[in-house]
């Protein structure tokens, strides 16, 4: 894996998954403080947050805002996030862009990570700098 967001189906990948799991609300809080992170972990949930929530593209501007605003404490250690979604990846206007539907609702990645990189037909890598 790569240092960056590794995105990816957990359904195509089951045992490249990392042992240590972090959840999206824990993980933007240890980043929004800059506390300490391992080396290499997964981040779970996601997909659910945004599934859940009220107004889906405000929270996937605040995610993008949020690690956008702490590149510098994210790029400092070269982390390998794996990011695991549990509904479906697609690439439908460009492998660029990929679309999450999770249960009957679809998400556009671009609003929460930037632009990707396809590095697997399930799997994306967005930079650890998501503004660069």
């Amino acid at each position: 894996m790569n240092s960056g967001f590794n995105i990816f189906e957990e359904k195509y990948y089951p045992d490249k998954v990392f042992k240590t799991k972090i959840g999206i609300i824990e993980l933007l809080k240890i980043v929004k403080h800059e506390e300490t992170l391992p080396y290499e972990f997964v981040v779970t949930g996601l997909d659910a947050l945004l599934f859940y929530a009220n107004e889906p593209e405000k929270i996937a501007r605040y995610i993008n805002d949020l690690l956008g605003n702490k590149a510098n404490f994210l790029t400092r250690k070269q982390y390998i996030v794996q990011v695991l979604i549990k509904g479906q990846l697609e690439v439908v206007e460009g492998n660029d862009r990929p679309r999450l539907h999770y249960k009957n609702k679809e998400f556009l990645l671009y609003k929460v990570f930037g632009r990707v990189k396809q590095i697997g037909s399930k799997h994306f890598l967005a930079p650890l700098n998501l503004w660069s």
